[in-house]
């Protein structure tokens, strides 16, 4: 899926003709192994993570949390979300089959706070629907 996802996201780079100043980049790899493509000349000004964290459990979220604060120059921006228990997780579960850990905004509250993230740089909300939150962390 990875690979489909880049290419389909290729194409429409391709077709909205950025401005040669932006740089884009594709990877495939294991979300932890991020840092290996990037290096202090040449850093992510903002990380999203959204989709993922879903399957992760406290701890490797925290590695992953840290991981990001690491990477993340001044200023940077990280961007993620998780679902959150909901009408919906009987059908998510059982038919659909999809065995994601439920979380609350709490919980990546606490980890970015954890990490280094400062609590004034961080941002939670909700979707309108309520079954995701979104959490933004700017670091100083």
């Amino acid at each position: 899926m990875g690979t489909q996802a880049n290419e389909y996201s290729k194409k429409l780079v391709a077709e909205r003709h950025y401005p040669p100043n932006y740089n884009f980049q594709w990877i495939v790899d294991k979300a932890n192994n991020f840092p290996a493509h990037f290096d202090k000349n040449n850093q992510p000004n903002i990380i999203e993570i959204v989709g993922l964290l879903d399957y992760f459990d406290l701890e490797a979220i925290k590695r992953l949390f840290s991981s990001v604060y690491q990477n993340l120059p001044d200023g940077g921006v990280f961007i993620t979300s998780n679902i959150v228990d909901n009408p919906e997780r009987k059908f998510i579960t059982n038919v659909v089959g999809w065995n994601m850990i439920y979380k609350l905004p709490e919980h990546f509250h606490e980890i970015a706070i954890e990490v280094g993230f400062k609590d004034e740089d961080i941002k939670i909300l909700y979707e309108p629907f309520k079954i995701h939150f979104v959490m933004t962390a700017k670091k100083r």
